[in-house]
């Protein structure tokens, strides 16, 4: 039963939920069309129009306006609501009234000076004047009593209430029922308090639809996301069923939803946009009004903090609801800028969240964590967060009972130690050390001490180290012609060797493998350029042009031993690695020169035993008798002969001394 607390004109529509259907699918509006009306009365005939009237015109106050709304669902069918509304007449201009005053009798108000409107209370009632001539029991001196200050009660509201009952296909009548099939409706609005037991009373509405079709259940959900730089265009890349991360590059996380059906067929995917919020106020905290001019904050729009003040007096806090700059020290709590906030002395509760809060420590100004999964007495605690005097003091630490044995901690001067720290962001650090380099303001290592290495933005600095043999060795990185790598060394007149560079390898017993050949070899420098092979792109009269390993600016080499290889049978293919070419053969033999010799290639050939036959496909050039052949032969006992690649064919030179 609903009670009805006061009378209503116009339409009345009611909702009710049905009994539950067999599945099918739930028709849908497809098409809405509003219409409107003006009648005179309430009974008049309607003259429907698209277009809506205008209620303010003269020729429409008084009348009343129509609406029919016409709904057109999925399944074909229409249903309509018309509501209608009274246009009220405009009233005639009223007079103002002054009330002056209030005096004892009529014969006492004041019969010169007076405007119209002034008016004054006699017994209860309003004299107000008009400037009337008449004289009678409600006239008097220009005035007229034209009622009680306060209203003769009005005539109680009838009240009205509101049943409903339900009725099965049989005619079964329940005004409360308790499950069943019941189709019917029924609604009944009188002034009895009882619901009415005459079914013939009731307005009936059939209430359960047709059976529907079969629906289509939903087997599974999909849902994937996806960053963006939008957020109102969905992006286009690749979806993944994590959660990820967004950016400043792209800003928004989207989300995407598919529907899987019972039947194997999916929904066409849905979206939806999220972003990261913006920072939202801080609170600041005062103790008393701040003195002279200040400007207090509320946090609204795209300020920083919001202001809150403890009055000492009182002892409650106030918060800024209305940002304002205060001209004086003694603001007023009452002028709309402050609202009290919510004091209590103690709050005991299993959970708290809040928006925002200031938590003063507790009464032990500390914070201390313990394992959750230990309940005993002797709990150990692994954390702490405390309010310290010290500034040497741990103030915050993770992974001891103290902030001496944690593996985390800050004191509070704000200096901390991590005994086992994963940075991925950027870090600044002007002094400390890291595994024994001492860290500077631009330098990392040994740098400004007599031993050890060093590292600056300039140079690699090596200091007097055993092995070296020198007081200063520096090696600096592109920096020089552009050189990969350049060594610089200096040395005082007293030191007998200075060396920039040296390398001592001790293979010991067993030989190692030549991993280019697969031979054995031991090699202390094994250097390779490769940026042109032939002359052609060199200018042949600089001699700092070229494709060079090596560049030696001052002094001479010591202990070079060209690379010596002794033959005493055809040998198929000399290579880039040979130099000095040892042949004790008893018959002749043919030696192949390289087809892709690099530019400056050179050998030097000693027969010690029987002829010897040179052969290359580019040609070998006899300097003593000026003429090119494919072979060229060595075949005088103890002859040296000399080759070398001139980027084109073989020059050859021979000595039979």
């Amino acid at each position: 039963m609903v009670k009805i607390l006061a009378e209503a004109t116009g339409s009345i529509s009611f909702s009710m939920r049905g009994e539950k259907g067999e599945s099918g699918d739930t028709p849908y509006v497809t098409k809405t069309v509003v219409d409107y009306a003006i009648t005179s009365s309430v009974s008049e005939a309607k003259k429907w129009s698209s277009t809506a009237p205008d209620a303010s015109a003269a020729s429409n106050k008084g009348k009343f306006l129509w609406t029919r709304t016409t709904y057109t669902w999925s399944n074909n069918k229409t249903t309509e609501n018309i509501t209608y509304t009274y246009i009220g007449k405009d009233g005639k201009d009223g007079t103002s009234v002054t009330i002056k005053g209030s005096k004892g009798s009529t014969s006492e108000l004041p019969t010169s000076g007076n405007t119209l409107g002034d008016g004054y209370i006699i017994g209860g009632y309003l004299w107000v004047y008009t400037g009337t001539s008449k004289t009678d029991s409600t006239h008097a001196r220009g005035f007229e009593n034209v009622g009680k200050i306060q209203g003769e009660p009005g005539t109680p509201a009838t009240q009205y209430y509101t049943h409903i009952a339900w009725k099965k296909a049989d005619g079964t009548f329940a005004t409360n029922p308790n499950g069943g099939d019941y189709v019917y409706i029924g609604v009944l609005i009188d002034t009895n308090r009882t619901d009415s037991t005459d079914p013939s009373k009731y307005e009936w509405s059939y209430i359960k639809g047709a059976t529907g079709a079969t629906g289509n259940g939903i087997k599974s959900t999909e849902v994937t996301y996806q960053v963006g730089s939008s957020g109102t265009i969905a992006p286009n890349g690749t979806w993944h069923k994590e959660v990820q991360n967004i950016t400043d590059a792209n800003p928004y996380l989207w989300t995407r939803t598919v529907f899987v059906y019972t039947n194997g067929s999916s929904s066409a995917p849905s979206f939806s946009v999220a972003t990261r919020g913006t920072k939202g106020a801080l609170m600041r905290e005062h103790d008393g009004f701040e003195s002279g001019s200040y400007k207090y904050l509320s946090g609204s729009g795209a300020e920083e903090y919001v202001d809150v003040v403890y009055i000492k007096d009182s002892k409650k806090w106030w918060q800024c609801i209305v940002s304002y700059n205060d001209a004086t020290s003694s603001p007023k709590l009452d002028d709309g800028h402050w609202g009290e906030m919510n004091n209590y002395k103690s709050i005991a509760t299993h959970l708290l969240l809040a928006e925002n809060a200031t938590i003063n420590m507790l009464g032990t100004n500390q914070i201390n964590l313990f394992n959750p999964t230990d309940t005993t007495t002797n709990s150990k605690m692994y954390g702490s967060f405390r309010v310290v005097k010290d500034v040497n003091d741990w103030s915050l630490w993770l992974g001891g009972e103290t902030g001496d044995s944690a593996t985390f901690a800050v004191k509070r001067s704000g200096h901390f130690k991590g005994t086992d720290v994963d940075i991925s962001g950027r870090i600044n650090a002007t002094s400390g050390s890291i595994g024994g380099f001492e860290i500077g303001n631009y330098s990392i290592g040994s740098v400004g001490k007599t031993e050890g290495m060093g590292l600056t933005n300039e140079c690699l600095k090596f200091m007097n180290q055993a092995y070296l043999h020198g007081e200063g060795y520096f090696i600096t990185c592109g920096s020089y012609m552009k050189t990969g790598l350049r060594i610089f060394s200096t040395t005082s007149p007293s030191n007998n060797l200075s060396t920039g560079i040296l390398i001592h390898i001790d293979a010991g017993t067993s030989m190692p493998s030549d991993p280019i050949s697969g031979g054995k070899m031991c090699t202390a420098l094994d250097l390779l350029t490769r940026w042109a092979d032939q002359a052609g792109s060199f200018d042949m009269t600089n001699p700092y042009e070229g494709n060079h390993a090596i560049v030696i600016r001052g002094g001479d080499v010591i202990g070079l031993r060209p690379s010596f290889v002794r033959l005493a049978a055809n040998y198929q293919t000399l290579t880039e690695y040979h130099h000095t070419v040892e042949c004790y053969n008893t018959s002749a033999i043919t030696i192949y020169l390289p087809s892709s010799p690099k530019y400056g290639q050179c050998y030097t050939i000693i027969q010690r035993g029987s002829r010897v036959t040179f052969s290359s496909d580019k040609g070998i050039y006899d300097v003593r008798r000026a003429s090119s052949a494919t072979t060229w032969y060595s075949d005088t006992r103890g002859q040296v002969s000399w080759l070398w690649y001139n980027g084109g064919q073989w020059i050859v030179c021979y000595s039979t001394n």
